[in-house]
């Protein structure tokens, strides 16, 4: 059975960051068992954290609730990172209870609209690329049993698309139009150039375009609902850019401490080099036509086409106080252990400034 270490990794997690802030785990979803001395394993309870599942709301109707990639009880990526970080393991294997049979159950499974359910696809890519990547990280014999059938059937024989964007960027709810307004700013003229002109790691220039909202749905020959691979719908990149060979991926947070922020542009990186690259998983889609609603997808297809990008640099960028007590710089620097023969990604932690009424600070030096 081994150990349940959670209060151990816990106590050292808050040791590590001065215990100055409210640091917790996940409570239900995951569990953090000693198998063997410096192996940690981090187990799903339930395969419905994966899949979604049903529950009732306030007024006792029946909602199906996925958790998307974020969340903290999902996102395996970031804890096992930070744990990396700071706890004294040599290896972490993340595990999944009942998994067995859920690559088939997801091909068969489809939801109201017709389409296989995109988290699962995503978390079968994830893990793969995460265990990919890390050599301290691996995967059950079980979960990468489903893994691989994803990566053999799916992943390396079906043609896979992309969607592109349509009409304006934009969110609706209170809490997304606040986080949009900064998003908005930073996209026009130089902004976010003269809001990071001082930071390392960030070497595009100010004339270079930035663009906003970059979907990553992914799809099985065409891009339809019914052929679903990744979930799409809202699922984007904050903001991208370029400068040279390298694209810049920049997952945007405002007032908002996640761990999930490691997990995004996790992701969002390998898509996009998957993407990208003369090799990659997945067929760019052609744009019809070149407008403005396209969001600069139109220049990306067409340097995709040239082959102009060799790099990624994935930027995760929240204003300043208010990163996760554990998002630090030792846990970018584990990030960026990652097997660069691989896939050429390197992450950056960069902050940014607002003042009363959302506005972005912009340096003195640069106005």
């Amino acid at each position: 059975m081994g150990k349940d270490v959670k209060k151990d990794i816990l106590a050292a997690l808050k040791k590590a960051e001065g215990d100055k802030g409210n640091i917790s785990l996940p409570s239900k979803s995951l569990r953090f068992i000693e198998k063997e001395n410096k192996t940690l394993w981090i187990e799903f309870t339930d395969c419905k954290y994966i899949i979604g599942y049903d529950y009732e709301d306030k007024e006792g109707k029946n909602v199906h609730k996925n958790y998307n990639m974020q969340d903290s009880g999902v996102c395996f990526e970031g804890w096992s990172v930070i744990i990396k970080t700071y706890c004294d393991y040599d290896k972490i294997i993340l595990d999944v209870k009942n998994v067995k049979g859920l690559y088939e159950r997801w091909k068969e499974e489809i939801n109201g609209l017709g389409a296989k359910n995109g988290h699962v696809g995503r978390f079968f890519y994830r893990a793969l690329r995460f265990s990919e990547q890390y050599e301290w990280f691996e995967l059950s014999q079980e979960l990468e049993t489903e893994v691989n059938l994803f990566k053999n059937n799916m992943l390396e024989k079906k043609i896979l698309k992309n969607n592109i964007p349509k009409g304006k960027a934009g969110k609706s709810t209170a809490e997304e139009k606040a986080e949009n307004d900064i998003e908005d700013q930073l996209a026009k003229e130089d902004t976010l150039y003269k809001a990071l002109w001082n930071q390392e790691g960030l070497k595009f220039d100010k004339n270079d375009a930035v663009y906003r909202q970059l979907p990553v749905g992914l799809f099985e020959d065409e891009v339809k609902t019914k052929n679903t691979v990744f979930i799409g719908g809202k699922s984007a990149i904050d903001l991208w850019t370029c400068h040279d060979d390298t694209l810049y991926l920049i997952e945007l947070k405002y007032n908002n401490k996640m761990v999930g922020i490691i997990t995004e542009i996790f992701f969002y990186s390998n898509y996009m080099w998957d993407l990208v690259r003369d090799d990659g998983g997945f067929v760019p889609s052609k744009p019809e036509n070149k407008n403005d609603e396209l969001r600069g997808y139109d220049n990306l297809y067409d340097n995709v086409q040239k082959g102009k990008y060799k790099q990624i640099k994935g930027v995760l960028l929240a204003d300043e106080g208010f990163y996760h007590p554990l998002v630090t710089e030792e846990v970018i620097k584990t990030l960026n252990g990652n097997k660069k023969e691989l896939a050429p990604i390197e992450y950056v932690r960069a902050s940014y400034k607002v003042v009363e009424g959302r506005k972005v600070i912009l340096s003195e030096q640069n106005k």
